[in-house]
């Protein structure tokens, strides 16, 4: 008997270790799938009871798939015409490095080592692009699926993982509710936060006639989820770029306006947008952004801190119910 529950032991971490191998490619599209899920499924309980659940779910699906495709259309419109720009200005840009391309440090010409590693990256990128499309297409698939899933089985999901938590009810209770808090604190504040940035962020380089004010503004949007430095890795070159060309009142204007104006509205905003849901350490959001990305692909910018966040939820808890038990 005991030979038998050996090797069904070793089978059952076999076949894990197989399902992880086998879900792994597509973890990315299946997770932000069950977050999307989880933050429309009010709007998912609003439509199914005025039509059914099937119908509900395969319409807000729709919309979410509409959503997507005119985002994704429309932010590749605006990239490629920022890219004309940047293109088209090129060689006052380039005119512009010349005063800092001899530049060293330990040997090497910062700038000139930064661009053509810049470049090296872009250009292996576009590359892989058309390899990855079979890549793309299924985890789109898998996305859309798995969202019409999350939704219309959602709360059997849930009770599913909650039956299966290796604790007491109470500190099962506990547990999701705290990743409740977690979950809605990072997308509130961070989120939000974040996109408010780069709006203000865009306003202000519009202001001061940067030829591309909406990528800028793009950028710090996404930056902006960086704790410390976010979007400072934007201004900060922008400004010291345009005060070597001798644009001292823009340059010191972007830099100045950066720091009071866009930085400083995530200690302004933050307490009001959190309110009483849980933080997440600026440290661990951090890692989980790079992690993420790193893990993930561009989904990994939400999928990466709330991981880690719920993995220390779970060890905190993990620890004080064998402290208990003690």
């Amino acid at each position: 008997m005991g030979k038998d529950k050996t090797t069904v032991k070793i089978s059952l971490i076999l076949l894990l270790i197989l399902s992880f191998y086998i879900l792994w490619p597509y973890a990315s599209a299946i997770l932000f799938a069950i977050i999307l899920a989880y933050f429309t499924y009010p709007v998912y309980r609003w439509m199914e009871r005025r039509t059914h659940k099937i119908i509900a779910a395969g319409n807000l699906m729709i919309l979410v798939a509409v959503v997507i495709i005119v985002g994704i259309m429309e932010g590749l419109r605006v990239l490629m015409r920022e890219l004309i720009k940047i293109y088209e200005i090129l060689p006052e840009i380039l005119v512009g490095l010349d005063s800092i391309r001899e530049v060293e440090f330990m040997g090497y010409r910062i700038v000139d080592e930064a661009v053509e590693s810049a470049m090296s990256r872009v250009m292996n990128y576009l590359t892989g692009l058309g390899a990855s499309i079979p890549h793309i297409f299924f985890s789109l698939l898998i996305f859309f699926v798995g969202y019409f899933y999350f939704l219309v089985h959602g709360e059997k999901a849930y009770e599913y993982i909650k039956d299966r938590l290796p604790f007491c009810d109470d500190n099962k209770k506990r547990i999701l509710e705290k990743v409740k808090l977690n979950v809605d604190g990072f997308i509130r504040a961070e989120i939000l936060i974040a996109f408010a940035q780069g709006i203000v962020g865009g306003i202000i380089f519009y202001i001061f006639g940067s030829p591309y004010p909406l990528f800028f503004a793009i950028l710090i949007g996404i930056l902006a989820l960086i704790p410390v430095v976010g979007p400072s890795l934007v201004y900060w070159p922008v400004g010291l770029y345009e005060i070597l060309r001798q644009n001292y009142v823009i340059g010191i204007a972007y830099i100045v306006s950066g720091i009071c104006i866009i930085s400083t509205m995530d200690y302004f905003l933050r307490p009001r947008i959190m309110g009483g849901k849980a933080k997440i350490h600026p440290f661990v959001i951090l890692l989980g952004f790079l992690g993420g990305i790193y893990a993930f692909g561009p989904a990994g910018i939400i999928i990466g801190p709330i991981l880690l966040s719920l993995a220390i939820i779970l060890i905190e808890e993990f620890k004080a119910e064998c402290k208990v038990e003690d």
